[in-house]
Parts: structure tokens; C-alpha cells; sequence
């Protein structure tokens, strides 16, 4: 999975087919779709609790996407 994908997908930008590759990729492990679902939550007013909860969500995905891919 690219990260512009995801990126894109979390921004409500990506046409049918991609948000369907991104769901798909998501459906596979749950902990793929946990960690899709709290990046879509990341909009807490508290900055500091943004950083944090980025750090840990993009860490995690990160052992989760293949490099290169």
C-alpha cells in the first residue's frame, strides 16, 4: 500500500477503485483496519495528543505496509 494512497484516502480524495483497493487492503487484517480507523480520527483539538497518537498509529502502519510498495 502507498502512503499517498492512504494519505489521499483519508482526505476523501480518491476516485471508487481506489478507496476500494484501500478498503480491500484494510478488510485483510484487523489491524490494518484499526490503524486506518484511528488516523481518520486524528482530528483531537489537543496537539500534543495529535503528535503523539501520529507517532504511534504511523509507526505501527509502517511495520504494516511492505517497503516499496
Amino acid at each position: 500500500m502507498r502512503w499517498e494512497l492512504l494519505d489521499r484516502y483519508l482526505a476523501g480524495e480518491c476516485d471508487i477503485a481506489e478507496s476500494q483497493q484501500v478498503e480491500r487492503w484494510a478488510a485483510e487484517d484487523p489491524e490494518r483496519r484499526q490503524l486506518l480507523e484511528q488516523l481518520a480520527t486524528l482530528d483531537d483539538p489537543d496537539p500534543a495528543a495529535v503528535r503523539s497518537a501520529k507517532a504511534v498509529v504511523w509507526a505501527r502502519l509502517g511495520r504494516t505496509i511492505a517497503p516499496g510498495m
